[in-house]
């Protein structure tokens, strides 16, 4: 079973992602991106009430820090599209950048209300493959 933490995609390794991601900033509408003033500009722009002034300098601080982001469900989701989280974690704090195959073939179905409100909730999603569109074509005679 502890190999399973070493493979990407599995329960274990997902479960052990998130831990490693402890301590790295939530950033609201963000799906694992390394903080920079362009991406806070445009989720500023898009979500200004989650991104007021007030809040500026901390976002700058992970910015020159280096950090990744990701809000909540949207780790989960970099998670998915990262391939299981492949190169965000040795980004943190360096110039290094990873691949992210951005929505491609995973979507979010559903995500489940937390168990419990205590300091400690589990809440459970669902990714499920995109089917792959087929072209029809239609024959001429």
């Amino acid at each position: 079973m502890s190999d399973r933490v070493q493979t990407p995609m599995t329960n274990e390794h997902f479960a052990a992602f998130c831990r490693s991601m402890v301590g790295q900033p939530y950033w609201y509408g963000t799906c694992l991106y390394k903080c920079t003033e362009s991406l806070r500009s445009r989720k500023a722009a898009q979500y200004p009430s989650h991104y007021a002034s007030g809040r500026t300098a901390r976002y700058r601080q992970d910015i020159s820090e280096k950090k990744v982001c990701a809000d909540c469900i949207g780790a989960a989701k970099g998670y998915a599209w990262t391939g299981g989280g492949l190169g965000v974690l040795e980004a943190i704090g360096t110039d290094k950048t990873y691949a992210s195959s951005y929505g491609s073939h995973l979507s979010l179905i559903h995500i489940s209300e937390p168990t419990r409100q205590a300091e400690i909730s589990y809440a459970v999603f669902c990714l499920k493959k995109k089917k792959k569109k087929k072209r029809h074509t239609k024959a001429t005679k």
